[in-house]
């Protein structure tokens, strides 16, 4: 993670009349001789024992380095406590894998690289390996790929750059997938234990005692990272002591979650016939597709767990074939097929009726009726939706009739009728606050915006904008941050932003076409009117040209452009 170059930073820009003093404890192989090492690296042979030691620098102030304290960290432990006791001048910096814990210790954890730091790093080191090596267009995206697959870990950064004397960027990008092979060779100069990728593993894993290491080899069914929740599942008990402070972590946002270990159980429990075992992963993991824009990843997971149940002798337990047709049915909504999503709805409606759950099945329900009235059933559609929240209403259910009476505005909404639509979104919303439906604030808030723009209300409409995407930062959302931005660009374009407005539209079309999710086809009725708008406010010309700008900007770009617009209308605002 590059602990000790931090460290050496450190030391170096404290000024002081005595040290900085470094003391490398990698090569130790006894905590005993832990002392002695440090007398040596300060030039005291002849200091003995902690004590003796403390008493030689009692009357010194320094700054002092343990560098790679993790093997011997009791001993390590143990000098720091006599060096606070007896040498108030004497301060330590420790680099290590696990805190020392003693007294009066201050913790800074070291992250991954950021993207473009890892990316600099690269660069930085390519270009003593290779001479004459740029980064530039031709090689900038297998660097980044190389980057991310190894987490913005340094030495794994340095280990690969090591391969461009044989091997192009390309090359090591596709060859990670067997990185215990390809990283290997570093410099001669690096510790033994940081030449090959497998000797820091190894290192590693030599570090534990007896529980911790069946601690890991229980969770390695894990594919990718995993929470403490997880590892508590896969152990049979609590491992808050066993991993120590990690359990105390907050857990990341939902993009920031990686399910490799359940996409790799679903692999695993189809090539294995264990058909209800994936149709109960599907299930389960179909709103994070949802939400991520994963849309053909989800529906080809739940299609194939769907088919290899009906080929099953067993029918399935009913639940899990409802939750799996629900996420059937908010995929195909994503993909524009409304039939198909209509039916898969109703399937899922009926199964959880049959499980006996009712507020889920009137959750459901509400999205038969959105679906009859987008296809000209009005009449029939709404009163299956009023049905749908009273019910939710009556069964205590906030989580149902959030979603009911969100999806009751909406209809109210397109069928002119905007004083009804406002009051069921505003209820749906407090609803939804009120036991952290955050989906549901955020698609609530998207309708009101849809409102004010109805009602020519630029500033409520900019004011939505902003409460949606506050909550969607927060979640990581995708697929409904990539709605909300197409209808932020009609909201610009009738508010005197065309340029940022082909701009946001541009950025849509781009990002949404690389998951295959684009918002337009999704709202059939709001969509295609709200992109007309953004090319009708400019010249083809001109549109053609913004909307290129927004097709180079990331999210974080995107979204510092809309804050700006926001910000600028809501501080206007008494």
């Amino acid at each position: 993670m590059g602990k000790t170059r931090l460290a050496i930073e450190v030391a170096r820009r404290r000024r002081a009349a005595d040290g900085p003093w470094m003391v490398d404890l990698g090569a130790l192989t006894d905590g005993a001789l832990m002392v002695p090492a440090v007398a040596s690296a300060l030039g005291l042979p002849g200091v003995g024992g902690a004590e003796h030691l403390a008493g030689v620098l009692a009357g010194r102030t320094m700054l002092m380095i343990l560098d790679n304290c993790e093997h011997v960290v009791a001993d390590a432990a143990a000098l720091a406590v006599t060096l606070a006791d007896l040498c108030p001048g004497v301060q330590l910096l420790a680099t290590s894998r696990e805190p020392l814990e003693v007294d009066g210790e201050a913790l800074h954890e070291v992250p991954p690289l950021a993207p473009d730091e890892a990316r600099d790093l690269f660069a930085a080191r390519e270009g003593g390996v290779v001479p004459g090596w740029a980064l530039g267009e031709a090689n900038v995206a297998s660097v980044r790929t190389i980057c991310a697959e190894l987490d913005g870990i340094p030495l794994g950064i340095e280990l690969a750059t090591a391969q461009l004397r044989v091997l192009s960027e390309q090359q090591i990008a596709d060859g990670l997938e067997d990185r215990f092979t390809l990283l290997r060779c570093g410099s001669r100069s690096a510790p033994p234990r940081q030449r090959r990728l497998a000797d820091t593993i190894d290192w590693s894993y030599r570090l534990l005692d007896d529980e911790q290491a069946v601690v890991l080899r229980q969770v390695a069914v894990f594919a990718g990272s995993f929470d403490i929740d997880g590892a508590a599942a896969v152990t049979g008990g609590s491992v808050c002591g066993r991993l120590g402070a990690a359990a105390d972590r907050p857990r990341a946002p939902i993009a920031a979650h990686r399910p490799a270990g359940h996409r790799a159980a679903l692999v695993s429990a189809l090539a294995a016939g264990e058909a209800h075992c994936a149709l109960g992963l599907a299930g389960g993991l179909y709103w994070f597709w949802y939400r991520m824009g994963r849309i053909g990843e989800g529906l080809g997971f739940l299609h194939a767990a769907l088919a290899a149940v009906a080929a099953d002798h067993l029918a399935p337990e009913r639940r899990q074939f409802a939750r799996a047709t629900a996420g059937v049915a908010s995929l195909t909504y994503l993909t524009g097929n409304r039939a198909a999503a209509s039916d898969a709805a109703r399937e899922s409606a009926a199964a959880w009726a049959a499980a006996c759950d009712r507020a889920e099945a009137a959750r459901l329900s509400a999205w038969c009726g959105y679906f009859l009235s987008m296809d000209g059933s009005h009449d029939v559609g709404l009163e299956l939706v009023r049905d749908s929240a009273a019910t939710a209403r009556a069964l205590g259910s906030g989580f149902a009739e959030a979603d009911a009476r969100m999806v009751l505005g909406m209809l109210l909404r397109n069928h002119g009728r905007p004083l009804e639509a406002r009051e069921e979104l505003v209820t749906a919303i407090a609803i939804a606050e009120r036991i952290g439906n955050r989906w549901s604030v955020g698609s609530s808030t998207w309708a009101l915006m849809k409102s004010a723009m109805d009602a020519g209300d630029v500033e409520a409409a900019m004011s939505a904008a902003r409460d949606m995407q506050s909550v969607l930062e927060e979640d990581g959302d995708v697929t409904s941050w990539l709605v909300l931005m197409h209808t932020a660009a009609a909201v610009l374009a009738g508010a005197g932003h065309p340029l940022e407005a082909a701009v946001l539209a541009g950025a849509v079309q781009t990002l949404g076409g690389r998951i295959g999710f684009l918002p337009e086809g999704m709202d059939p009725i709001d969509g295609p009117r709200e992109a007309a708008a953004v090319r009708d406010a400019l010249s083809a010309q001109d549109y053609a040209l913004h909307s290129a700008r927004g097709a180079d900007l990331d999210r974080a770009q995107i979204n510092a452009l809309l804050s700006g617009l926001v910000g600028e209308k809501s501080r206007s605002r008494p």
